[in-house]
């Protein structure tokens, strides 16, 4: 939610939403809702780079794991690289990650024995004649 969100709060829902995210000695100095609107964003943006403080290497772990779903054989089957690196960039914005990076995490994590699920291969690029 962006400040012209938060706006359409009660000034009773903004205090709540302040406080639940503030520090417990930290109230706000004005009754004004846009000034406890604007703080709640910082306070919200706060919040999400403390909880971003993962690695793109272990977010890239994660969907490496994960199973997409089950075929026909009832094998799992995991997202595609395409779908992680989509993921990854939405998590992380200014990464670089590219599908061989993400084929050497797979790597890693097969040398290190996990059980990874199947995941289709890609088609090979055809050359021009």
């Amino acid at each position: 939610m962006q400040v012209d969100d938060l706006m359409k709060l009660t000034i009773v829902q903004l205090l709540e939403e302040y406080h639940r995210l503030a520090p417990a000695d930290e109230s706000p100095q004005t009754d004004d809702k846009k000034v406890i609107a604007t703080r709640i964003v910082e306070l919200r943006e706060l919040e999400r780079s403390r909880r971003s403080a993962r690695t793109i290497k272990a977010a890239a772990y994660e969907w490496l794991l994960k199973v997409d779903y089950l075929d026909h054989a009832q094998r799992s089957v995991g997202f595609g690289y395409d779908r992680i690196l989509e993921e990854l960039s939405k998590e992380f914005p200014d990464s670089e990650t590219t599908d061989k990076c993400l084929r050497w995490y797979a790597v890693q994590l097969n040398l290190d024995g996990a059980k990874m699920p199947w995941r289709p291969r890609r088609a090979p690029k055809r050359r021009p004649k």
